[in-house]
């Protein structure tokens, strides 16, 4: 990673050692990396009732692969994604399908158009906590837009 304005130097040391594990060699090197905000924030407990029959797997997969609070949490499942979360979660297809069903039901994931989720930003927060407090507003705003008309 390149210096930006929020990166925060680190000092690295790298040692080599022998097979008997003594030290033989050491060096220092920097490396540049971004502040502890732009980290995975996560706002619901994990053993959420509405989760219980989604499996902690899946939830980490989906989070890994969702955008940051500044291009909206989303989410690609389609079937591509579908299939290589099944092999990274050791399930079928139909299992992953059958989960993303109960995550939209919980509200966990909001269906953005086919094969594309947003994440609620009540519940786990990617990026900036400014960026995470605009999308948390704009979530807010479109559910209150959605119940009126319904």
């Amino acid at each position: 990673m390149s210096k930006t304005g929020n990166s925060k130097r680190l000092k690295m040391r790298t040692y080599t050692v022998d097979e008997n594990g003594e030290v033989r060699d050491s060096y220092e090197t920097y490396q540049y990396v971004a502040p502890i905000d732009q980290y995975v924030k996560q706002f619901i407990s994990p053993g959420y009732a509405g989760l219980k029959d989604v499996s902690m797997t899946m939830g980490y997969e989906l989070i890994r692969r969702m955008s940051f609070a500044d291009k909206g949490q989303l989410v690609e499942l389609n079937a591509i994604a579908r299939k290589e979360i099944a092999e990274a979660v050791g399930c079928s297809e139909r299992t992953v399908s059958y989960q993303i069903k109960i995550l939209v039901e919980c509200g966990f994931l909001r269906k953005r158009q086919r094969g594309i989720y947003q994440v609620n930003p009540f519940a786990y927060g990617k990026g900036t906590q400014a960026d995470i407090e605009a999308l948390r507003k704009k979530y807010t705003e479109e559910q209150s837009e959605k119940d009126g008309s319904s």
